[in-house]
């Protein structure tokens, strides 16, 4: 012990930091293709990241800078509930539809306002959420009533 340098003891705390940002798991959320019967026969096709862990979904899509045409993301709360959402450090704006566990759309809440923190809250228990890019559900023709299938990626 009387070769120990009391210098190396300064050190712990950086090799502790370290070891605990590098030893963290990467990880990237489930995928699935998310698919919109609307009322006018017609089916659209979305590519959804699946956020079911709550760190996944209470991160949502927040410091997202853009979000590609047809892509969003797909919160499953696997048990129905009534939902609370909002848009603080969320860059960009949304649709959001709330959808039973019938996979029908309850509610809709078109072109959401970025960082704010204005709650939007499903009428009903839903099993889902989806978040689409502002715009999708007038451009599409989505309407309360219409049908989503999801199916997730192997």
């Amino acid at each position: 012990m009387k070769y120990f340098n009391k210098n190396y003891i300064n050190f712990i705390p950086i090799i502790t930091i370290f070891l605990f940002f590098t030893s963290s798991q990467s990880y990237a959320l489930d995928r699935g293709i998310v698919f919109i019967a609307v009322d006018t026969g017609a089916e659209h096709m979305f590519s959804v990241e699946i956020a079911t862990a709550p760190r996944d979904v209470a991160r949502g899509l927040m410091f997202r800078k853009y979000l590609k045409e047809k892509h969003g993301m797909l919160f499953d709360f696997k048990t129905p509930k009534i939902v609370r959402m909002w848009m603080k450090n969320t860059l960009i704006s949304l649709d959001l539809l709330f959808v039973d566990r019938d996979g029908y759309v309850q509610g809709i809440e078109e072109n959401t306002i970025p960082l704010s923190e204005s709650i939007y809250t499903s009428d009903i228990p839903v099993r889902w959420v989806l978040e689409i890019s502002a715009g999708s559900v007038k451009s599409f023709g989505i309407n309360i009533g219409d049908q989503i299938t999801v199916k997730r990626s192997s």
